[in-house]
């Protein structure tokens, strides 16, 4: 079973004084975000953003800060190509 991929609110930009979120859903009718003026908050976010993302579990991740993780690409082709291949055998079109 995998899991649900849901939207969720990411910095697209963060500079010295301002952060763009965007609201990163495929599946979303209208594609909004906010823009936040001010030093205060580009750090805020930065800190946020690096908080998240070294949450994730290396499991899931194809690149990380140590590298390339070749076991998680080799896994995610093979899952691809189960997928490509049933949605062929059902007569999906890619």
């Amino acid at each position: 079973m995998r899991p649900v991929v849901e939207g969720m609110l990411s910095p697209l930009i963060i500079t010295d004084r301002d952060v763009v979120l965007y609201y990163d859903d495929d599946t979303a009718a209208y594609l909004w975000g906010i823009v936040i003026h001010g030093s205060q908050y580009a750090a805020l976010f930065a800190n946020w953003f690096d908080n998240r993302w070294n949450a994730l579990s290396d499991a899931n991740l194809a690149v990380s800060r140590r590298g390339y993780h070749e076991d998680n690409i080799r896994r995610m082709r093979a899952e691809l190509e189960v997928l490509n291949s049933s949605r062929v055998a059902s007569g999906q079109s890619k």
